[in-house]
């Protein structure tokens, strides 16, 4: 997508929604509900939330693009846009931490279910930060991800992004 292109790499991310939008509407005349299901997911999860509120993204990644992406049978862009909706932008937003929690739920439940788990360790990550902040399951190491989400010791890290994100996440 020139969209996400024009954004992340050149930094012009008012170029990068205008050919989002153009995109957008040239997938509505096409027949493929999988190509619409992906142009969808990589407009709200990664080109508008640089020039449009937030809160929108949220909302539109819920009611409507992984909605769209189930119907389409398109379960990378569903779960990518149900991660997005429940948990990244939610913790980007401020939101309740509970709520959130409540969140990493409803992924790992729909991950398992569609049987995709290339969101689970992420998504473990987060939910383990979350309840080290909440509660105190790790003996009060709130930078220790050790708990009922996720025990950071046992956790085969086998890429270098699942390496990324756990210092991230600690960080």
């Amino acid at each position: 997508c020139w969209g996400m292109v024009m954004g992340s790499i050149f930094g012009k991310y008012s170029a990068g929604s205008e050919f989002a939008e153009k995109a957008l509407r040239m997938q509505e005349k096409l027949i493929s509900k999988n190509i619409q299901a992906r142009t969808l997911c990589i407009t709200y999860v990664l080109v508008y939330p640089w020039t449009y509120p937030l809160h929108d993204s949220v909302t539109i990644l819920k009611d409507k693009v992984y909605k769209e992406a189930i119907q389409a049978g398109e379960v990378e862009s569903a779960m990518l846009a149900l991660v997005t909706s429940n948990v990244t932008l939610p913790l980007i937003l401020g939101r309740n931490l509970k709520r959130i929690e409540d969140g990493c739920n409803l992924v790992m439940t729909t991950a398992r279910q569609f049987k995709t788990y290339d969101n689970l360790l992420f998504n473990q990550m987060i939910q383990q930060a979350i309840l080290n902040l909440t509660e105190s399951s790790n003996g009060n190491d709130p930078i220790v991800l050790t708990g009922k989400a996720l025990n950071e010791e046992n956790t085969e890290l086998s890429t270098p992004i699942d390496k990324i994100c756990l210092n991230y996440i600690k960080s």
